[in-house]
């Protein structure tokens, strides 16, 4: 069983959770990076359960500093 053993994740964790979600509330997600060591939480405000185009930019770009890989978006 899972229930209970968030905090022993050990891989970075980023959490993109939009703050107007019907099914999940953002609560959620902030429940979740908060029970994970080092997690960060990327709020996209007026999100949904769905990932909004106009929020590409910005989820991209959290990805890529999440990874590392921030040079690579950068070279666009």
């Amino acid at each position: 069983a899972w229930q209970g053993r968030l905090h022993e994740i050990k891989a970075p964790l980023l959490v993109i959770h939009g703050t107007a979600d019907p099914i999940f509330p953002v609560e959620h997600g902030m429940a979740l990076s908060e029970a994970v060591a080092g997690a960060r939480l990327l709020k996209l405000k007026g999100g949904g359960h769905e990932l909004n185009p106009g929020d590409w930019d910005r989820i991209v770009e959290a990805i890529a500093e999440h990874t590392g890989s921030k040079r690579a978006v950068d070279r666009r």
